[in-house]
């Protein structure tokens, strides 16, 4: 008999309990009739002690790829699911994930050759993430030096093919990213915070 594969959902926010992070946990109950399978990172401890069964996390204000990482190393799951937290489960997705390879997976890709530099390769956009355990043990996590949010995605993508895991858009996980600038609205400086992260990765992969 198939033993079913765990899969756990990391979302991270600051504020905006009410307008994203319980609609994306009552729409994960809606479709899986799970939430135990939930681990929200609250940076900056604005949210709930608890909620369903969803683990909440309470964290100082971080960046993106800290309060991502904080939440992997809470998880002990086969599979990671990381999404922002401006997203809507629209279907079952737990069946999906089992049948992947292993290897980093997404809805939307990023052409290599972007408007502020040339990249090694395409890259996943770091809405929705579905990898296994074994690249995060692998690779380890998202690069801390990322300053508020922005292009940590590109880099755990590279990192994570220079290992010799596959990249891929070839499924469509039933998610929908509802593109209401999360991160822009509580990200002071947004716009200068991601060109620093732009320099920071032209910096580390030598980029033109």
């Amino acid at each position: 008999m198939e033993v079913p594969i765990e899969v756990d959902i990391i979302t991270t926010s600051v504020k905006g309990w009410n307008r994203y992070i319980k609609p994306l946990i009552d729409s994960v109950e809606k479709w899986e009739g799970i939430t135990s399978n939930i681990i929200v990172v609250d940076a900056g401890g604005f949210y709930p002690d608890t909620y369903k069964d969803a683990t909440i996390i309470h964290t100082p204000m971080l960046n993106c790829s800290a309060a991502q990482n904080v939440g992997l190393d809470h998880s002990t799951a086969d599979w990671f699911l990381v999404l922002d937290c401006d997203v809507l489960c629209e279907g079952k997705f737990i069946d999906t994930i089992s049948k992947l390879e292993h290897g980093v997976y997404g809805n939307d890709m990023h052409e290599a050759n972007h408007k502020l530099f040339t990249g090694p390769s395409h890259w996943l956009d770091g809405w929705i993430y579905a990898f296994p355990r074994e690249v995060y043990k692998e690779i380890g996590g998202f690069d801390e030096n990322f300053q508020g949010s922005g292009f940590e995605d590109a880099d755990f993508c590279w990192r994570a093919e220079e290992t010799g895991y596959e990249v891929l858009q070839t499924v469509v996980l039933p998610f929908k990213h509802l593109f209401t600038g999360q991160k822009r609205e509580i990200s002071a400086g947004y716009k200068k915070v991601r060109l620093g992260n732009v320099e920071y990765l032209k910096n580390k992969w030598k980029l033109k």
